[in-house]
């Protein structure tokens, strides 16, 4: 798995997105929150995964109680969290 994720405005802003949050969110909630298009979005999410800085996995719903279908979650996991803190930490220091 490599370590070095390149660092990007839309990896910086999804980061940021999944960063907001422990449960995951939809990739649609990340568009919105981003403002990134979907061409941006998918690739982004991809290397992040690939990576291990991101998981993902199918949301736990009946969809036909709630008349629509599954959406695939996205969350900061360990290493992606632990690796955006640094970012943080680093950029802060950079900055101050």
């Amino acid at each position: 798995m490599p370590d070095d994720v390149r660092i990007s405005g839309p990896v910086m802003l999804v980061l940021s997105a999944l960063g907001a949050t422990r449960n995951g969110i939809c990739g649609n909630e990340i568009l919105l929150t981003t403002g990134l298009d979907s061409g941006s979005l998918d690739p982004v999410l991809t290397q992040l995964e690939r990576d291990g800085w991101v998981e993902s996995d199918w949301e736990d719903i009946d969809p036909s109680e709630l008349e629509r279908p599954k959406r695939r979650l996205y969350a900061l996991s360990d290493l992606g969290r632990s690796k955006t803190e640094q970012l943080l930490a680093n950029l802060f220091q950079f900055a101050g």
